[in-house]
């Protein structure tokens, strides 16, 4: 899996596309700063990752890929986007759905990569979510994790 994922970076690292990238995860959310920040960044592309559904649905926006175990979404809210690009991954895997989120933004040919719903009251998560931008620093793309209190980023 490791050569399919570095693959997917060398692919995403040839591509010339302007594209600015929102990833919305299921951390925690300020609901009114999003919807600020959301119209700041003017996104051309959104992932929602698993229980981040939820936090786009509150937004109002509309995903281009939906992805995860779905193993925290609410049920019937996936069925409410059923025309949307939906990729579901088993819950036993070696990435989580922010990695495998931050690796398809890469393969879709994102410039930049805004990640909301990061940080929050588990702190393994939010440093797993920290690490997993390595992945797009590696491929020359720079990604942020955003909240109403923290702008994140790698740097070499």
């Amino acid at each position: 899996m490791v050569k399919y994922e570095r693959k997917i970076l060398q692919i995403s690292k040839i591509k010339e596309i302007d594209m600015k990238t929102l990833i919305v995860t299921g951390g925690s959310l300020d609901i009114s700063w999003a919807k600020d920040f959301v119209r700041t960044i003017n996104a051309e592309y959104i992932i929602a990752a698993d229980s981040g559904l939820k936090y786009i649905d509150e937004l109002g926006l509309v995903p281009d890929m939906i992805l995860g175990d779905y193993d925290s979404v609410e049920d019937g809210l996936l069925d409410k986007y059923k025309s949307i690009d939906i990729k579901t991954y088993p819950k036993e895997k070696d990435y989580t759905d922010t990695h495998i989120a931050i690796i398809n933004a890469l393969k879709a040919g994102a410039s930049v990569i805004y990640i909301l719903g990061a940080t929050g009251t588990r702190m393994d998560h939010t440093f797993t979510n920290i690490c997993n931008m390595k992945a797009a620093l590696d491929s020359g793309v720079p990604c942020f994790i955003c909240d109403s209190h923290n702008k994140i980023y790698p740097y070499k």
